[in-house]
């Protein structure tokens, strides 16, 4: 019996268009070669959009064919893989004012909405000056050191902030510095630490039981961006991370277990070190400590956000491919010397130094976010926390009207699309005016579906990235009863300004955070049926 065909158009707006396609599939789907069909093609609508804006700009086509097999896993993410950070950084650096875990609104509602719709998400804490932060648990340490109002953690904002990861549902994973120590080769004093996760194993169990780890210590690989905080010999560090297992045994002495087991376990994590992609510190590191890590944590950032240039680099496929082959060597020292452990990206953006205003929090941006959370998770990263949720020029949401960036929408449609099983797809050949083509400024990742349209989970979710201005993308896949009808497409654009848009479209529909309420994006989804 032969097979019903079809393929569709990705025309690319304002250089950059993301389509995501829930398809139904056979658990023991084999590869399928696709074929030429006739496509499928805009709606009225988005064509009147796109001619009114002036993006029809295509001016040849390019016909991609693509082979997924949905038999077979390349990993598997947490179910929390999209997460995000806060820090502890204040308005001495350039676009921090008011963005610290310290002095944050945690009661804010419309703060309660836009994280709860990530959740179960990982927030990580650190980062920027978390070694200036000191723990005041008798209520006499901040003052004792010296310590101003800015760097000392109460007892009672703990208590706050844990309630707010109860109510929306997130897990903490929470940075202690590691740099109160004579010099990079002393032992670190642990005084604080001891006392602070003391006191923390007596809290309540709906609190503390949101503490997913503790991290010790950020980049001390290497001096950070501030210039502030020196490097700590990866040995050194490595006792370091062995005495804290230690104090965390003693204080939580509950079931031990790692990420992967899939189990719940009373213990916190010992997840770090929070390092550059940086193999010869990993390797040295992971030599002394490996096998006490649960989960190993690196930081990468590409672009330079005092970079004049980045914008046009953002729509580069070398640069966006960039990300995963600086990070690729490091996370293969650590599957090597510690296989038990897992992987996360414990903070990563576009660009370092903050980000680029107007651009790393723009449209421009969202192309390197929407290819490395997929990039990622094929190399076997299972978490992935982005930086940051509310600081910088590359947040998620704007620290003062909490408007969502288009970043934070593609973590949504992430959120609620791609599920934990990441199969292979891949782009076979190309055809460009009669030539081949290949897989030139187009992106193509594949998971198992997070939900379909009768809430069962049997399918795959493709992801599919175009970066070509002037190429209408015809992207060709096999039309198996089985497999791709009936279907839901999520079709994200950018507004009238292009890549210089905050605005998100949904296949036509601006995305909204009014009133207090987030749109509904699953609902948004086009249909198509046999």
């Amino acid at each position: 019996m032969s097979s019903q065909l079809s393929s569709f158009i990705i025309t690319c707006l304002g250089r950059l268009a993301v389509l995501i396609l829930l398809i139904r599939s056979s658990d023991a789907l084999p590869f399928s070669r696709l074929k030429k069909s006739k496509p499928w093609k805009p709606s009225a609508h988005e064509l009147s959009h796109l001619e009114a804006n002036g993006r029809m700009v295509s001016s040849k086509t390019m016909t991609s064919i693509l082979e997924l097999n949905t038999a077979a896993k390349f990993s598997t993410i947490d179910e929390g893989y999209v997460g995000f950070t806060l820090s502890f950084l204040t308005g001495e650096v350039a676009h921090w004012s008011n963005t610290s875990i310290l002095f944050i609104d945690l009661k804010s509602p419309q703060l309660r909405t836009l994280v709860k719709r990530l959740s179960p998400a990982i927030l990580r804490v650190g980062g920027g000056w978390e070694y200036k932060v000191v723990m005041n648990v008798n209520g006499s340490e901040c003052e004792t050191q010296g310590t101003p109002p800015e760097f000392c953690l109460t007892m009672g904002r703990w208590h706050e902030i844990l309630e707010f990861a109860n109510d929306t549902q997130i897990d903490v994973v929470w940075g202690l510095g590691a740099q109160r120590r004579a010099n990079g080769l002393s032992q670190l004093d642990f005084d604080n630490i001891r006392d602070f996760l003391a006191y923390t194993s007596t809290m309540p169990d709906e609190l503390k039981g949101r503490i997913l780890g503790f991290e010790l210590g950020n980049e001390l690989d290497d001096a950070d961006f501030v210039r502030t905080s020196s490097a700590v010999a990866p040995q050194v560090l490595a006792r370091d991370y062995l005495f804290l297992a230690q104090i965390l045994e003693l204080f939580f002495p509950g079931r031990h277990c790692p990420p992967s087991s899939g189990v719940s376990c009373s213990r916190p994590l010992l997840v770090g070190p929070a390092q550059h992609p940086n193999v010869d510190f990993a390797r040295r590191f992971l030599g002394a400590c490996g096998w006490v890590l649960d989960a190993f944590t690196f930081h990468s950032y590409v672009g330079y956000g005092g970079d004049a240039a980045l914008s046009s680099k953002l729509v580069n496929q070398a640069f966006l491919e960039a990300s995963w082959e600086q990070a690729a060597p490091t996370v293969e020292v650590a599957f090597s010397l510690a296989p038990e452990a897992a992987v996360w990206a414990g903070e990563t953006s576009s660009a370092w130094s903050s980000g680029r205003c107007g651009v790393t929090d723009r449209w421009w941006s969202m192309l390197w976010y929407a290819n490395t959370l997929g990039r990622f998770a094929r190399g076997g990263v299972s978490r992935f926390a982005y930086h940051s949720l509310n600081g910088g020029c590359y947040a998620l949401v704007n620290k003062t009207s909490l408007q969502p960036h288009p970043n934070y929408w593609l973590a949504v449609a992430f959120h609620d699309l791609m599920g934990t099983g990441v199969l292979d797809l891949r782009v076979l050949e190309g055809l460009e005016e009669g030539e081949a083509g290949g897989s030139k400024n187009l992106m193509v990742y594949a998971h198992t579906s997070k939900r379909f349209f009768d809430n069962t989970t049997h399918g795959a979710t493709l992801l599919l990235i175009n970066i070509d201005p002037a190429v209408t993308r015809e992207v060709q896949l096999t039309e198996d009863p089985h497999l791709l009808l009936p279907r839901r497409e999520y079709l994200l654009q950018p507004g009238s300004l292009g890549l210089d848009s905050n605005v998100v479209l949904l296949n036509g529909v601006e995305l909204m955070f009014r009133g207090g309420n987030l749109s509904c994006l699953v609902d948004l989804g086009r249909w198509n049926f046999p």
